[in-house]
């Protein structure tokens, strides 16, 4: 698995669990507004907590797209891709090859040579 998919997966479940402290945080906030009363001492430690869970979990997504984005950009695709030169291409795959394996002697097609009696 991918490194940003990864950092996809964690800063979700952390999205999740930070909605997930929000909503009572700001359920007794509103409630203790409207009835003009003190809050609950965990009201601000659910605030506080969910906030900083949705703000790593936001960190986190952003830094998994940038790692996308840098993986993707270096990809080699169908268009970017380099045809290897034909001599590297054969068997030896060696591109100091000596030239003595690009023509060898007595091949029947030259005419220079030794020659065959």
């Amino acid at each position: 698995m991918q490194k940003y998919s990864k950092l996809f997966i964690i800063g979700g479940a952390l999205f999740i669990a930070g909605i997930l402290l929000l909503a009572p945080g700001v359920s007794d906030y509103s409630t203790a507004v409207a009835r003009d009363t003190d809050m609950r001492g965990s009201t601000v430690l659910f605030l506080a907590g969910g906030g900083a869970l949705v703000l790593a979990s936001i960190v986190l997504v952003i830094r998994g797209a940038l790692l996308k984005r840098k993986y993707m950009n270096t990809v080699q695709t169908w268009e970017s891709r380099t045809d290897p030169e034909t001599t590297s291409a054969r068997p030896s795959m060696f591109g100091d090859r000596p030239a003595w394996m690009d023509r060898p002697a007595n091949h029947m097609g030259d005419n220079y040579g030794q020659k065959r009696d």
